[in-house]
């Protein structure tokens, strides 16, 4: 929980583990496969980013504010943002495979791609974790 990402304070949750987030609490998460969160609650819902995203996407550099809702970028992205593009092939400790969407926190210094192989399965992994090839 909290507004600042931080790696070291990241329980491992598993399926069939729940989480309980009281109403308006910040937190975080990192996942290295596709997820499915599932939300039990009364509505409405929305989810508030604390600080904004940037996302790569075929279609160019987008940011996230509010529930997933990708807006046409009207600033600049930072530099430290995306090192990598999509259809790159990457390797890492999770796999190789090729670029297809990323997302980064400038706020909390985390960009992560999601990398695609070539039997089809994705998997997430953080910049530091791959290389380009």
């Amino acid at each position: 929980m909290g507004s600042q990402f931080s790696s070291s304070d990241i329980d491992t949750v598993t399926v069939g583990d729940y989480l309980f987030v009281p109403k308006g609490m910040a937190h975080f998460a990192l996942s290295k496969t596709e997820t499915i969160i599932q939300v039990h609650g009364i509505g409405p819902f929305v989810v508030n980013y604390v600080d904004p995203i940037y996302v790569l996407r075929d279609q160019g550099i987008g940011l996230v504010r509010t529930g997933g809702k990708i807006e046409q970028l009207q600033e600049s992205v930072p530099s430290d943002c995306f090192t990598l593009k999509t259809g790159e092939h990457v390797r890492g400790s999770t796999g190789e495979g090729v670029v297809v969407y990323g997302q980064c926190s400038p706020a909390n210094h985390l960009t992560q791609y999601w990398v695609q192989t070539a039997s089809g399965k994705r998997f997430w992994a953080t910049a530091t974790d791959l290389m380009k090839e």
